[in-house]
């Protein structure tokens, strides 16, 4: 009986009457030779047709690409979502700070959005400080010059804007002096004024003679 409720709520999910054959046997295998139990499966199904994305087939390789992960329980599931879903709301939020409309974000922007919410923690606020950042300090590659900046910070263990803010000083003050170091090391040494006393003696004497007998010696 739980089976055919599984079955007769994924119809529902579909807007669908009833299923085919064929879908009731892969959804039945998900379920007997998977051992994924019927709320995993119809919780699955709930979550695909939210992203707009549920087909019996998507609903049958999604369980088992994450039967494959160990993924396998319905609590382990909801924190799937629920991390999923953070991840969504994160590149929602981050798209509109670096005016990313109108398209896809490209896999390289995808991967900074999930590791600055995801492993960094950083969100609006923060991601918000590095754009500002690199709006002023570059003419293109935002995403990939606030990525630097992040990295950074989160090597440096800040958590907070402030932090951020302060370690951004810091690090820009320092660059600045190790130019000016760079700059007065480089530049050509200033010949210094001819000092009373300061001649060689025996270029002295040569022009002595040259001076008394001629250039010829004689």
């Amino acid at each position: 009986n739980s089976l055919s409720d599984m079955l007769s709520e994924i119809a529902i999910i579909l807007h669908r009457p009833s299923l085919s054959t064929p879908e009731i046997k892969d959804l039945t295998a998900l379920h007997e030779q998977y051992a994924l139990s019927e709320e995993f499966i119809v919780t699955l199904a709930a979550y695909l047709a939210g992203e707009g994305k549920l087909t019996v087939t998507k609903l049958v390789n999604k369980a088992l690409k994450l039967s494959e992960r160990e993924i396998d329980t319905p609590e382990l599931l909801t924190e799937y979502i629920v991390e999923k879903s953070l991840e969504g709301e994160a590149e929602k939020e981050f798209r509109k700070i670096f005016g990313i409309f109108g398209r896809a974000p490209s896999k390289t922007e995808r991967e900074c959005f999930i590791k600055w919410s995801k492993e960094y923690g950083y969100f609006t606020e923060i991601v918000g400080e590095a754009y500002d950042i690199a709006v002023n300090s570059v003419t293109r590659g935002y995403v990939k010059y606030a990525d630097k900046l992040l990295t950074r910070w989160y090597e440096c263990k800040c958590r907070t804007l402030s932090e951020c803010r302060e370690r951004y000083d810091l690090d820009k003050s320092e660059k600045a002096k190790e130019k000016e170091t760079k700059k007065l090391s480089s530049a050509p040494a200033k010949k210094g004024a001819a000092r009373y006393g300061d001649f060689d003696v025996n270029d002295a004497f040569m022009k002595a003679l040259e001076r008394s007998y001629g250039t010829d010696g004689k």
